[in-house]
């Protein structure tokens, strides 16, 4: 319930996201992160809507600039 979450916040929003945002603006950056978060759930059906989940805790993120709000907000 703690660790998953941490553990996501690192790979997606601390890795994948931070390195797509030196390189993109923000939406395009968040879009191609939220859909690799969707996408590493292999849940096919919900990789849309996993998909918006991972574009949020995105946006959490850059919004906050700390990856705790959006394990917060994950686990919740």
């Amino acid at each position: 319930m703690v660790v998953a979450p941490v553990a996501e916040e690192l790979l997606f929003r601390g890795l994948l996201y931070g390195w797509l945002r030196r390189y993109l603006p923000l939406w395009p950056a968040a879009l191609l992160a939220g859909l690799g978060f969707g996408m590493a759930h292999r849940a096919w059906t919900l990789v849309l809507p996993l998909g918006a989940v991972g574009v949020r805790l995105c946006y959490i993120y850059e919004r906050y600039r700390s990856l705790w709000p959006s394990a917060a907000a994950q686990g919740t």
